[in-house]
């Protein structure tokens, strides 16, 4: 190969990466709005203290739940 072949084939390289990023920058933003009109975030940390704080509060209700349907099982285990 020649140069010009190198040349033409590293900017066609170049060109597919360019359209790349630019495809993921705007996946990246389109996200990001998603995150913000969904859970009122506007950064992708605000989002992952909105993820933790909504896995607890899930960790919480399957526990109350649970404790419940115990109780409700043993109370009622036969008699239905």
């Amino acid at each position: 190969m020649s140069n010009l072949d190198d040349y033409n084939d590293l900017l066609k390289k170049v060109t597919a990466a360019k359209e790349r990023a630019i495809r993921a920058a705007g996946a990246k933003d389109q996200l990001l709005q998603q995150l913000k009109k969904d859970f009122n975030c506007k950064t992708l940390e605000e989002g992952e203290e909105e993820l933790r704080r909504l896995s607890k509060e899930l960790a919480t209700v399957q526990q109350k739940f649970e404790t419940k349907f115990n109780e409700f099982e043993s109370k009622w285990h036969g008699k239905i």
